[in-house]
């Protein structure tokens, strides 16, 4: 898969623009923890050294049957570097803005394939201890992949 343009949901591939980028990757783990919490990591595609995540934090019982449109309460989106950690985080507080916004778009109970949305301003610490609110990036991604 090339990260030139923009993909659409494909089975465990994950994507995010970045301004005028697409940066890509192959979804290595997927899973619904403590019921509720959806994440997904992985790897870029064109360098094994950086590292995707994102969590979604949904209502109670959301993975027990077919489901559209669920807004998360709280969601986690990284990218990490070497160096430099792209992070943002939507809801609760934990001194970094409150920017990322994720929604379960499908999740088909039978199959187990959620397809999963975020979008919001993530932050760099660029090698640093805080991050740099100055210092950001509109992310609009999906990922897709079988959760269970």
């Amino acid at each position: 898969m090339s990260c030139e343009t923009p993909q659409s949901y494909i089975l465990n591939k994950w994507n995010f623009n970045n301004y005028k980028s697409n940066i890509c990757g192959n979804v290595l783990y997927a899973k619904v923890e403590a019921g509720e919490d959806l994440t997904f990591r992985g790897f870029q595609d064109c360098t094994r050294d950086t590292q995707f995540l994102v969590t979604g934090v949904f209502p109670p019982n959301t993975f027990e049957a077919d489901r559209l449109n669920v807004v998360a309460s709280y969601s986690i989106f990284s990218l990490g570097a070497p160096n430099n950690v792209i992070l943002a985080v939507g809801g609760g507080t934990n001194g970094t803005p409150l920017t990322m916004n994720a929604v379960l778009d499908t999740f088909n109970y039978s199959t187990g394939v959620a397809s999963f949305r975020f979008y919001g301003y993530a932050y760099t610490n660029k090698g640093g201890s805080s991050y740099i609110t100055g210092d950001s990036s509109y992310v609009d991604g999906r990922v897709r992949a079988k959760v269970r």
